[in-house]
C-alpha cells in the first residue's frame, strides 16, 4: 500500500509529506 502511494501523483506526495513534517515537528515542540 505504501508503494501505491508513492506512485501517485506528486500532490498527493506533498499532502503526506506536509503531514509527516507537521507530526515531527509537534513531537519536537512536545520533547
Amino acid at each position: 500500500m505504501n508503494k501505491e502511494k508513492y506512485i501517485a501523483p506528486e500532490m498527493e506526495i506533498v499532502e503526506f509529506d506536509n503531514e509527516d513534517v507537521i507530526t515531527t515537528s509537534n513531537e519536537l515542540e512536545q520533547q
